[in-house]
């Protein structure tokens, strides 16, 4: 069976609790993973959103089946005379579902990597960054013609919560927020920041 992606460091100091829900295994909200040490400003805004193993609690993990279930559907189709190369339960196709629909309608308001979650990276003269609270988050969605916002306050905070508990990303996200940058460009600010080791950018 295949876990699905996870991030490209060595794990031993992660937890991978798991709990069950009928045939869908999900990642509890206290799953950690470890990620690489050194990163610079442009690899952190450029971090995506979605499907994002790097990111701790359940909004990184894989949605997968069970091994039992993945057994079972083997089993159920081992009489049909059709070949399948994806056997997948009606539970995880569901919930996979909900997943890629509040990806779109955060790519319809145009939050899709870090750099959208943190205020102030857009404008063309950048002085003090923060990240989005949830009524701004929010304010983002009305403005871009959705109803509501993909994510309710609690999914909200628990997807900051499993960005800003890596600490890697937590130091440079501490830079950007506590510091004013002076009404620089984008260009200036990525100049200014800290310097991952053996990096060009």
């Amino acid at each position: 069976m295949i876990p699905g992606i996870a991030p490209n460091a060595e794990q031993t100091k992660s937890s991978y609790t798991e709990i069950c829900t009928s045939a869908l295994l999900i990642k509890t909200n206290n799953r950690t993973v470890t990620i690489k040490g050194n990163w610079s400003l442009v690899e952190l805004i450029s971090e995506p959103i979605h499907y994002n193993p790097n990111i701790n609690g359940r909004f990184g993990a894989a949605l997968i089946d069970t091994p039992e279930t993945i057994l079972a559907l083997c089993d159920a189709n081992r009489s049909q005379a059709q070949a399948r190369l994806i056997r997948t339960s009606a539970e995880r196709t569901r919930v996979c579902q909900e997943y890629y629909n509040t990806s779109v309608k955060m790519a319809k308001m145009k939050c899709t990597h870090f750099i959208h979650l943190l205020k102030g990276l857009q404008n063309k003269n950048i002085g003090r960054v923060s990240i989005l609270t949830f009524e701004q988050f929010t304010q983002r969605a009305v403005h871009y013609g959705l109803r509501d916002a993909p994510l309710n306050e609690n999914q909200y905070e628990r997807l900051l919560k499993g960005i800003t508990s890596q600490k890697p990303w937590q130091t440079l996200i501490t830079w950007l927020c506590n510091n004013h940058h002076n009404r620089v460009s984008l260009r200036d600010l990525v100049k200014s920041a800290p310097i991952a080791g053996h990096k060009w950018y």
